[in-house]
């Protein structure tokens, strides 16, 4: 998958609110996945409420991280 079909479907996400179910569901709070890709927890928060659209590189490791909860979450 290229870099803006993960972005594009990142917006998706935000714009549903799929990214911040994703993360609730896996018990994650905003604080831990903003450490995990380096950045403030309230970047997570407002990318979250689809404030300003990540820039990469974070949009990607946003990406990421939330496509693995999304795994994580459909496995259980």
């Amino acid at each position: 998958m290229s870099d803006v079909t993960r972005i594009a479907e990142l917006v998706q996400w935000r714009r549903s609110g799929a990214a911040r179910h994703i993360r609730r569901a896996s018990g994650l709070n905003a604080s831990r996945i903003a450490r995990a890709i380096g950045v403030a927890q309230s970047a997570v928060s407002q990318r979250e409420r689809a404030l300003p659209a990540p820039q990469s590189p974070y949009a990607l490791r946003y990406y990421r991280a939330a496509a693995e909860l999304c795994f994580m979450v459909s496995d259980s």
